[in-house]
C-alpha cells in the first residue's frame, strides 16, 4: 500500500468522524434546548444547537452579519461583543450537555406608569420564561379607581391587577399604564317632612351636575331649595347647574320648606283708596287690618268676602290660623254716616239712664247718659258717653300732663286747668283721664309706673324699654292712636316685649300714645261680681263711634258684661287703672265733684276728642 492509499484511508476516516460529530451535535441540541432559555439561541428557534454555532462562525468570518437582536442572543459571555469565546461556550454547552450552568439567564424590566395618577414610575424585574405577577393598586388618583394595566396609555385593561401572568416569554421590556375609571357618587334627596321617599341621583366625579327641582310636596309649604342640613337654609338651589362635582363623598340634600305666603287683598269697595295687600302664611295666625280706607259720607265697619255682603271679618281682630291654601279678597263694609250709629241700649237698661249732656255738630256728636243706681251691674254711679266723630285721624288726641304734687288742689281742678290750656281754640271738646306717664316728681308713684314708649304728633319722644321692669311687670302698657284713627292697646312685661311693642307701634303708625292698664277680656264677664274701684274705660265700636265708661264702685267683670254682652263692643280698654274716673265735658267736669274719690290721681295723660 502506497502512501496515497494510506492518505485516502485517513481522509475517509476523517470524513466519517466529522459526520458522526455533526450528528451528535444535532442530537444533543434537542436535549439541551429545554434547559437553555434565551442566551445562545441566536436564531431564536427556542433551542441552542448547530444552527446557532454556524451563525456565530459566519458572523466572525464575515459571511453572515448578525442583526442587533441576534447579536444580543449570540453574546453568550455578555462582554458586549461577538467573538470566538461565544462560539466556544456554545460548543462546550452542546458537548457537555449542561449549558445552563455556563450560560447566563436574560432579564427584562416591567415599568408601571401612573398615567395621570400620583407618584412616579415603578419598575419590576422579571426573568425570561419564568412566572411573573402584575402589581396591584400602587398609584392613587383623586376621584378615580385603578382597575388594571394596559400597554397603551389610552387602552383598555389588558393585565389584571395583582394577578399571576404565567411565563414571561417576551424578548423585550414592557411598559404598563395604569387604567383609571372615574368614581361615581350618590346624591340622596330627602323630603324632610314632605311627601314620598328619598330619591337618589348618580354623578361622576369632576363632571357637571344639576340638582333636582321641587320633586316633593308638603301641605301649606313651598319647596324653595335643598340644604346639606335638615334644619339649615338653602345651600343648593332647585334645578340648577352646580358645576363640577369635586367632593370625594356621597351627598345628602334635604328639602328646604317655606311656609306658603298667600295674599289677603283688601278692596276699598267704593272707597277713596286703592287695594291693600297683606301677606299671610298658611297655618299661621293672622290679624285683619283695621279701618284703612275712607269714603265720603260713610264709615267703615268691617270686612266681607262679598262686595255687597255684611261683615264676615271684624277689623283688627286675630283670625287664628290661616286655613286656606288660596288667597283671600276682603271688601270694605260701609255704613252711611247720617246719624250716630251706636246700638241702642235695651229698654230695661235705658230706663235707668238720663241724658245729662249732649252735643251735635257736623263733625262731632256725643251725649252722656248717667245713672245713680245701676245696681243691676254693680255700679252706684255710671256714665256712658256716646261719641261719634267724622275724621278719627284728626279728631282724637292725647295730651301729656305733668305737675309736681297734688298739694291742696283737687284733682278735678287740676284736670280742668289742663283741659282749658289744651282746648282754648277747640269747641265741643270732651276728654277722659288716663294714667300718668310717670313724672318722677310725683312722690307716691315716681317713675315706677312710667309709660315706656311715648309718641306725640307721630314722633317717638320717649323710649325707656331698657329700664329695669322690676316686680310690677303687668302695668307697663300703652294705648295708642294709629294713623288710621284706631285706638289700639300695646302690652309689655319685659324689655324684649317692650321692644316688640315699640316696633309694632311704629308699624301701625301710632301718632299719640298714653299709659293704659290693659284690655278687659270678654271671658271674665260676670254681671254678679259687685263692687270695685272707680274706672275709666273706652270701647271703640268702629272707626267713628266710641263709648266712654266713667264708673264708681265698678268691677272689671261688670264692665266686661256691659261692654261685650249689652253694647256689642269688640275691645274694652281700661285706660285708667282704678281709683280714678274723670270726664270733661265742654271744659267742665261732667261728674259731680262729690263723686270724685279722694284717691283720684293727678292728671298726667288725657285722651280727648275735638271738633274740626
Amino acid at each position: 500500500m502506497n502512501k496515497y492509499e494510506n492518505n485516502d484511508k485517513l481522509d475517509i476516516v476523517r470524513g466519517i468522524m466529522k459526520r458522526v460529530l455533526l450528528l451528535l451535535l444535532i442530537l444533543f441540541s434537542f436535549n439541551v434546548s429545554a434547559k437553555v432559555e434565551y442566551v445562545g439561541d441566536v436564531d431564536d428557534n427556542g433551542k441552542v444547537g448547530t444552527s446557532d454555532y454556524i451563525l456565530i462562525r459566519k458572523h466572525i468570518v464575515g459571511t453572515r452579519i448578525l442583526s442587533n437582536s441576534e447579536k444580543e442572543r449570540a453574546d453568550v459571555n455578555n462582554d458586549k461583543k461577538i467573538s470566538s469565546a461565544d462560539y466556544v461556550l456554545i460548543k462546550k454547552a452542546i458537548l457537555n450537555r449542561d449549558p445552563l450552568k455556563e450560560l447566563p439567564s436574560k432579564q427584562y424590566t416591567v415599568t408601571y406608569n401612573p398615567n395621570g395618577g400620583s407618584g412616579s414610575n415603578v419598575t419590576q424585574t422579571v426573568d425570561y420564561n419564568t412566572d411573573w405577577k402584575t402589581k396591584g393598586e400602587i398609584f392613587t388618583r383623586t376621584g378615580f379607581s385603578l382597575i388594571g394595566w394596559s400597554p397603551s396609555a389610552t387602552g383598555s385593561v389588558s393585565y389584571t391587577l395583582n394577578k399571576d401572568q404565567g411565563k414571561y416569554t417576551s424578548t423585550s421590556n414592557l411598559i404598563l399604564y395604569a387604567i383609571w375609571q372615574i368614581k361615581q357618587f350618590t346624591i340622596t334627596y330627602n323630603p324632610n317632612g314632605g311627601s314620598g321617599s328619598s330619591t337618589t341621583q348618580t354623578v361622576d366625579y369632576n363632571t357637571n351636575w344639576t340638582t333636582k327641582g321641587d320633586i316633593y310636596t308638603r301641605s301649606g309649604y313651598t319647596q324653595v331649595g335643598w340644604s346639606t342640613s335638615a334644619s339649615g337654609n338653602t345651600t343648593h338651589s332647585l334645578n340648577k347647574d352646580q358645576g363640577r362635582y369635586t367632593s370625594t363623598n356621597n351627598l345628602t340634600l334635604y328639602a328646604v320648606w317655606e311656609t306658603q305666603q298667600l295674599s289677603v287683598i283688601y278692596n276699598s269697595n267704593g272707597g277713596n283708596e286703592s287695594n291693600v295687600v297683606q301677606v299671610v302664611e298658611q297655618n299661621k295666625d293672622w290679624t285683619t287690618k283695621g279701618p284703612i280706607f275712607t269714603r265720603n259720607g260713610y264709615s267703615q265697619v268691617g270686612w266681607s268676602t262679598s262686595s255687597n255682603g255684611s261683615t264676615t271679618h271684624n277689623m283688627n281682630i286675630n283670625q287664628g290660623k290661616y286655613p286656606s291654601s288660596s288667597s283671600l279678597t276682603l271688601y270694605a263694609v260701609w255704613r252711611k254716616i247720617d246719624s250716630v250709629n251706636l246700638p241702642p241700649l235695651p229698654q230695661n237698661v235705658l230706663n235707668k239712664f238720663r241724658v245729662t249732656q249732649e252735643y251735635d255738630s257736623d263733625t262731632l256728636k256725643y251725649w252722656i247718659e248717667s245713672t245713680d243706681d245701676y245696681s243691676t251691674y254693680g255700679s252706684t254711679n255710671l256714665l256712658l258717653t256716646h261719641i261719634w266723630i267724622k275724621d278719627p285721624d284728626k279728631q282724637i288726641r292725647i295730651a301729656l300732663g305733668g305737675g309736681t304734687t297734688l298739694g291742696n288742689k283737687k284733682p278735678v281742678e287740676l284736670m280742668n286747668n289742663e283741659i282749658n290750656r289744651l282746648s282754648l281754640s277747640n269747641k265741643g271738646l270732651i276728654a277722659v283721664n288716663s294714667s300718668f306717664f310717670g313724672d318722677s316728681r310725683i312722690p307716691s308713684w315716681g317713675s315706677y309706673q312710667s309709660t315706656r314708649i311715648l309718641f306725640y304728633n307721630g314722633q317717638l319722644i320717649r323710649d325707656d324699654c331698657n329700664i329695669d321692669f322690676g316686680e310690677n311687670k303687668n302695668i307697663y302698657s300703652s294705648y295708642g292712636i294709629t294713623k288710621y284713627g284706631e285706638i289700639r292697646y300695646y302690652e309689655s312685661s319685659s324689655q324684649k316685649d317692650c321692644e316688640v311693642a315699640k316696633q309694632q307701634m311704629i308699624s301701625d303708625g301710632v301718632k299719640y300714645s298714653g299709659t293704659g292698664w290693659g284690655v278687659i277680656r270678654k271671658s271674665i264677664a260676670d254681671p254678679n261680681k259687685k263692687g270695685g274701684e272707680s274706672r275709666t274705660m273706652i270701647c271703640p265700636m268702629d272707626r267713628n263711634n266710641f263709648v266712654l265708661f266713667s264708673a264708681y264702685n265698678y268691677s272689671f267683670e261688670n264692665a266686661a258684661y256691659l261692654a261685650y254682652n249689652i253694647l256689642g263692643c269688640q275691645t274694652l280698654i281700661n285706660i285708667d287703672g282704678g281709683g280714678s274716673r274723670t270726664l270733661i265735658f265742654k271744659k267742665k267736669s261732667a261728674i259731680d265733684k262729690n263723686q270724685c274719690i279722694t284717691t283720684e290721681r293727678e292728671l298726667a295723660d288725657m285722651l280727648y276728642f275735638v271738633e274740626q
